[in-house]
Parts: structure tokens; C-alpha cells; sequence
């Protein structure tokens, strides 16, 4: 008993599961006008807007390049392209922007600018920081740079897209 479990086990680990290519590269629709990014066989992937909706059906993905100019008209081939979806192995699909991560990293970097700020000060006050001739305490400075770099990284996270495999 104990060998046909084992034999059946090790067929369906070797059974084969499907070739890459039968496969479609999305399971759902995707709507047009959302920003995605193309892994083709052979170079650097690329980022493109739809300019119609994606099906698991569609042969063909129609876009315009981003970063580049808006196209408003889909009909206008100068602006709109079209790759061959059996030509990519991957699409992803940007879901929101990496400002969390930008806004903390930035706030992280604010703390320990804040608290280098105020050893400087301090050593030019005498050692003494927080009374009224020589600005704000340490936690302060430190405060104030957490909310000034953690904004700023906010806004440089908030242009980088993030990324997901299309649904």
C-alpha cells in the first residue's frame, strides 16, 4: 500500500503542468488607460498606458509608451503601439506609488539629520541645547526632521510605481 502512495505521489510530481506559452498572460480583463509593464522574451522590459482593454483573449496589447506624450485618440498610429502578447513572458500592473516607503525612509533620514543638527548646535552653544538662546532640543530637531524628509520622501516615492503580476 505504502508504494502506490508513494509511486502515485511521485507521478504527480513529474506530471507535466502546462507549457508557458499556453498560457495567457492575464486571467481577467484589464481597463484601458492602466499603466503597465512588459517583460519581452528578449530585452529590457517596458512601460506602456493601455489604450484599449486587455482580455486573456487579446492578441495583441495596445498602448502608449510611458514615460512619453499623452495620446488622446487611439486610432493615432504615431502614438499608440502594439506589442504581440505571445511576444512577452510577464505583465504587471502598477497597484498605487511607493510613497509609504518613500515617506519613511525620508523620515528615518530626517531623525538622524535632526539629531546630527543638534550635536552641531550644541557644540556651538556650549553643550547646552533646548534652553532659549540656542534653538530647540535634540528631540526636536530630530522631530523636525522626520516631518521634513519623510514629506520629501513622500513626494519622490509617490513618482515611483508599484508593481504587481497582472490578475
Amino acid at each position: 500500500m505504502e508504494l502506490k502512495t508513494l509511486t502515485l505521489a511521485l507521478a504527480c510530481a513529474l506530471a507535466p503542468i502546462g507549457l508557458a506559452a499556453q498560457d495567457s498572460l492575464v486571467h481577467a480583463t484589464i481597463d484601458s488607460g492602466t499603466l503597465v509593464r512588459m517583460h519581452p522574451t528578449a530585452g529590457a522590459p517596458f512601460r506602456g498606458r493601455l489604450v484599449q482593454p486587455l482580455t486573456p483573449s487579446s492578441p495583441f496589447i495596445h498602448f502608449c509608451r510611458n514615460p512619453g506624450p499623452a495620446c488622446a485618440d487611439p486610432s493615432d498610429t504615431s502614438a499608440v503601439r502594439r506589442v504581440l502578447a505571445a511576444s512577452l513572458i510577464a505583465l504587471d500592473v502598477q497597484r498605487g506609488t511607493k510613497w509609504a516607503s518613500g515617506a519613511l525612509w525620508g523620515a528615518l533620514i530626517g531623525i538622524a539629520a535632526g539629531k546630527l543638527v543638534s550635536e552641531v548646535v550644541g557644540s556651538v552653544c556650549g553643550g547646552e541645547t533646548g534652553n532659549r538662546d540656542c534653538g530647540p532640543s535634540g528631540a526636536e530637531y530630530a522631530a523636525i526632521g522626520a516631518v521634513t524628509f519623510g514629506v520629501i520622501g513622500a513626494l519622490i516615492g509617490g513618482g515611483k510605481p508599484k508593481w504587481s503580476p497582472a490578475p
